[in-house]
């Protein structure tokens, strides 16, 4: 099969196979798309930059970054061959492109019939691996490394990088090493007076972009969502809290509009060098387990033995240039949800896939999931930040909605026990909150502790459940009531606990719930996270203990399309007797 897809290339490498790598230097064809073509003439030398510092603010402290563009969150790859040079999976500006590269170690067999100076492509390296002369080892590492044109330089970088080089189907391209950061966004606020004709916001002279972390901050990345700040009547650079300026988008004193992810690594706090982590790139060391070189039929390389699994899109053939496969299209901005800034109103992808519930979301699906971030204390104090952050990741398909759950513990210790159903009380748990009604008066309740045990049932308003004990609503007096704990739905669920904290797979079943009967389906959610170790309450959206009613300051989950319940039986056991004799025998 992979012959029938790419023959001016494999069929030629076939074709040398059995002859030693001395005998043959093969001239591979390496065809260009014209957007490939277009890509890489933007990063001819001609077009080199030098990049310039932005300011920012932090909590009050002045920081400073390098700005490289647009990258999706979803990682690409680089393969480092053995005896050869580094290869990557994509370029800026094509589908997908994403500055973060999961790292490859590449090992060529000595009888593959190719030099490993010669693998210059992703293409190459995919057919050595589906033909049996190549083996993969995952590092387990995800790198910045912005691709940018040849001779480009940074100002005034305070680790002096130098420009490094990788092929992209034969041609050489250049990149700098910013070193390991999480595949994950995080927020930063840009101020703008408002949108020129172009559609570009115009900036606040004077009032500098607030950033949400920075290097040695719990949870830092260096992609940022960002959100254009418009309106408000206040003074160019009073604005040095990203806290305060989203209590006032809250307040509605500013309006925010989302402007993708960007790369922007920070690079000084307080005028002095950010304590960036050191790039490991150059070591090839043997973290990773060696992979297996047929893959099976999931699209996944298992590996010899065991270990991880290394993700589907790192070994998966490009699609078509200029052609974005839906199943392997990055999460950006516009399917996150950041429920502390008030993007409440989520739509979930439905997608004719299946999943394995087994506590590691390592499919594809999930790839694509919407993602519930930007979580909110309840408990104690409500309206801050939650101190352990959390995201939920939420997708659909014809029969069944599945919820991902990552649990961050940077602080203390997981609790996680072999509970008894709705025994969970005692544990760290996460709930999740249907009102498949949309009447904000009664939802169905999910919950997981960090081992995928059950706690599940009914809050209504104004209800006076027995939520005692089962790890309900109710467990620490919120002036909330209670969740009736007596219903038992049919569910999937499994979880794991992480060195990070924990990870949960959830499966509801459609025919699990009683809903409106619409073509289109809008329900409210929201997800309740108890933390055992600091008895706090967090909530995605950003509930206050003030407003009377719990199940009001619920998101909503807009636009389900295409569900079935199937057929649904209802079996009432009945046990009848008769008794024959005289009376009185």
């Amino acid at each position: 099969m992979f012959l029938v897809n790419r023959p001016s290339l494999w069929v030629l490498l076939l074709a040398f196979g059995g002859q030693t790598a001395a005998a043959q230097q093969p001239a591979f064809p390496i065809e260009l798309s014209a957007p490939e073509k277009a890509a890489l003439a933007e990063l001819d030398q001609s077009r080199a930059a030098t990049y310039p510092l932005i300011d920012s603010w932090f909590e009050g402290r002045p920081i400073q970054y390098y700005h490289f563009g647009p990258s999706a969150v979803q990682p690409s790859s680089l393969y480092r061959i053995g005896g050869g040079g580094e290869v990557v999976s994509n370029l800026p500006g094509l589908p997908g492109y994403s500055a973060l590269l999961q790292v490859f170690d590449v090992e060529i067999s000595p009888n593959s019939g190719i030099a490993a100076a010669d693998v210059k492509s992703r293409d190459m390296v995919l057919g050595l691996l589906q033909t049996g002369r190549a083996r993969l080892k995952a590092t387990g590492l995800i790198l910045n490394l912005p691709i940018v044109p040849d001779g480009s330089s940074l100002e005034r970088d305070p680790e002096s990088r130098p420009l490094k080089a990788a092929f992209y189907k034969g041609e050489t391209v250049h990149y700098f090493d910013f070193g390991p950061t999480r595949a994950a966004a995080i927020p930063l606020l840009a101020f703008a007076s408002g949108f020129d004709e172009g559609g570009q916001p115009e900036p606040v002279e004077g009032q500098a972009s607030n950033a949400s972390g920075i290097p040695g901050v719990r949870g830092y990345s260096d992609l940022w969502a960002v959100d254009a700040a418009i309106g408000g009547e206040y003074q160019p650079g009073a604005y040095r809290d990203y806290r305060r300026a989203i209590v006032d988008a809250r307040a509605g004193r500013l309006r925010l509009t989302s402007r993708g992810v960007q790369n922007c690594p920070v690079v000084y706090v307080e005028g002095r060098p950010a304590p960036r982590p050191r790039s490991p790139l150059e070591a090839r060391g043997n973290a990773g387990a060696v992979m297996a070189a047929a893959a099976p039929s999931d699209g996944a390389v298992r590996p010899a033995g065991a270990g991880p699994v290394v993700p589907a899109a790192a070994t998966a053939a490009p699609a078509a240039a200029g052609i974005v496969n839906p199943a392997a299209t990055p999460v950006g901005a516009a399917n996150s949800y950041a429920g502390f800034a008030g993007q409440i109103a989520v739509r979930a992808p439905r997608q004719d896939a299946q999943v394995a519930v087994d506590g590691v979301l390592d499919e594809r699906a999930w790839a694509n999931a919407a993602r519930l971030r930007q979580f909110s204390q309840y408990q104690p104090v409500d309206g801050r930040p939650a101190e352990d952050s959390a995201e939920v990741l939420v997708w659909y398909s014809s029969t069944t909605i599945y919820f991902g759950i990552r649990a961050y513990e940077p602080h203390g210790a997981v609790h996680a026990t072999l509970a008894n159903r709705d025994r969970i009380g005692g544990d760290d748990f996460v709930q999740i909150l249907l009102d498949t009604f949309n009447d904000r008066r009664r939802a169905l309740m999910f919950g997981v502790n960090p081992l995928g045990i059950q706690s599940d049932g009914i809050l209504s308003e104004g209800g006076t459940g027995r939520g005692g004990g089962g790890g309900g609503l109710g467990t620490i007096s919120t002036g909330r009531d209670t969740a009736d704990l007596s219903a038992d739905f049919v569910f999937q669920s499994k979880g794991r606990v992480t060195d990070w904290g924990y990870e949960v797979e959830v499966g509801i079943p459609f025919k699990t719930l009683r809903y409106q009967p619409a073509d289109v389906q809008n329900w409210g959610i929201n997800i309740v996270r108890k933390v055992q170790h600091s008895g706090y309450e967090n909530t995605w959206t950003p509930a206050r203990q003030a407003n009377p009613s719990f199940l009001g300051q619920a998101g909503r989950l807009e636009g389900l399309t295409g569900i079935s319940r199937g057929l649904v039986l209802d079996v009432n056991p009945e046990l009848t007797g008769k008794a024959a004799g005289a009376a009185g025998a």
